[in-house]
């Protein structure tokens, strides 16, 4: 997410901010700023007035499910709550393409199913999503398995490249994360368990 405090008047800052949006798996905005403030900042590559920028910052928040939080400081708000906050940042700078590292990060488990549905539904508008995870299964709930392509990386470099559903694909992790990946089946769905060698 982009603050204000940027450059924000450098076109090549606004021209990057109208193509990539970022979610980093830890947020560092300033903590004096409300939720509102956040969010509404993400807008800065918009020429647009300030009113209108905060109604769109609003409906990121709602439909992040944060709403309630908008006028309170980052610095009172829990760990999920931030990173919420940060998903709607996303959501409010309308970027074709987006960058996101760990998203689920300091979230209860129907929390992190409800930001990676809220992901797919994203994926679907028509957005560009690379994620970066460590937890495979959730990749189950952005929906469309055949759609989803995951990449093993490996010291900077690409290990595979596999759909979500490819029958290989526990061999292939398995080989990345050195355990081998148990595949259950879980509502016409499987679900990956890692087991480390004896």
């Amino acid at each position: 997410m982009t603050s204000r405090m940027t450059d924000d008047k450098h076109p090549i800052t606004r021209e990057r901010a109208a193509r990539v949006a970022w979610l980093p798996q830890h947020s560092n905005s300033a903590e004096d700023l409300s939720a509102l403030e956040v969010v509404t900042a993400a807008r800065f590559r918009f020429d647009e007035p300030f009113a209108h920028s905060a109604r769109e910052a609003r409906a990121a928040l709602e439909r992040v499910g944060v709403g309630n939080v908008a006028q309170r400081a980052l610095a009172t708000l829990s760990g999920g709550e931030r990173q919420r906050v940060a998903l709607a940042g996303l959501l409010a700078q309308a970027a074709p393409l987006l960058l996101v590292d760990e998203p689920a990060n300091h979230l209860d488990p129907a929390q992190q199913i409800d930001v990676y549905r809220l992901l797919g539904e994203m994926w679907r508008e028509g957005k560009s999503i690379v994620l970066v995870t460590h937890d495979i299964n959730l990749l189950r709930h952005l929906g469309n398995a055949e759609g989803v392509q995951v990449a093993g990386m490996a010291q900077g470099k690409l290990s595979f490249r596999a759909p979500l559903s490819a029958p290989e694909l526990p061999e292939l992790l398995g080989a990345l994360f050195g355990v081998t990946m148990r595949a259950l089946p879980l509502d016409g769905q499987r679900l990956l368990i890692p087991e480390r060698p004896a």
